[in-house]
């Protein structure tokens, strides 16, 4: 009974934890007010794909645009840094330097990382598991949405905005990459916690059936 306490509890504060940092995100809140027939679709669009393949893709098609090379692929993964920061001679001169591009860039493949680290979801019933993973993809698909507006705010000529206009749009994207990743930080540590709980229930239960077992 204790152990079924401390798996209720976990379950509330991974509940609170995503609450309290959703509502810090319009994108957030809005997803969370979808139907249960929105959500369940959306469930459904879930491909049994890796977190970063859409990233990976957007690398491709990054390089192709010529904004730069991939110098580095280690595990599925690319050197993003080298990707955007190599060969920038596209790039507005006003951008080049802003050190809020790698900040970008580094929470981005920090907070994929976090996803695609999770282990251990195997003990958590199915719906739970559902959920983080629509949780995940939505995060995804955030992730790409702030690479195409850096896309379109780095790159000269692809948008005609002046060097503040940049500025003002790429503060955006930073302040949007640092709420999901915030965010990400809290729900990841939340899970990881469900695990854990979940996972000391069922060796309370086996200790238990063990020992009305052998006695």
């Amino acid at each position: 009974m204790r152990s079924i306490k401390k798996y209720g509890y976990c379950l509330c504060v991974l509940a609170l934890v995503c609450c309290s940092s959703l509502s810090r995100a319009q994108t957030f809140a809005e997803w969370f007010k979808q139907t249960s027939t929105q959500k369940k679709y959306l469930l459904q669009q879930i491909a049994a794909l890796q977190v970063y393949t859409g990233f990976l893709e957007k690398g491709y098609t990054i390089a192709k645009s010529g904004l730069g090379t991939i110098k580095d692929i280690t595990s599925g993964e690319f050197d993003l840094h080298s990707l955007y920061i190599s060969s920038l001679k596209r790039v507005n001169p006003v951008i080049r330097n802003d050190k809020r591009v790698d900040r970008i860039l580094s929470m981005q493949t920090e907070l994929l990382k976090r996803f695609n680290e999770l282990d251990g979801l195997d003990v958590l019933p199915a719906d739970n598991k559902s959920y983080i993973g629509s949780v995940k993809q939505t995060i995804t698909d955030l992730c790409r949405k702030d690479l195409d507006e850096l896309e379109l705010v780095i790159i000269s000529g692809k948008l005609e905005m002046t060097d503040d206009e940049r500025l003002e749009r790429l503060g955006k994207v930073y302040e949007s990459t640092l709420d999901k990743y915030a965010f990400t930080q809290q729900f990841t540590a939340g899970v990881t916690l469900l695990v854990i709980q979940v996972r000391q229930q069922q060796s309370d239960t086996q200790n238990v059936r063990r020992y009305y077992e052998n006695n």
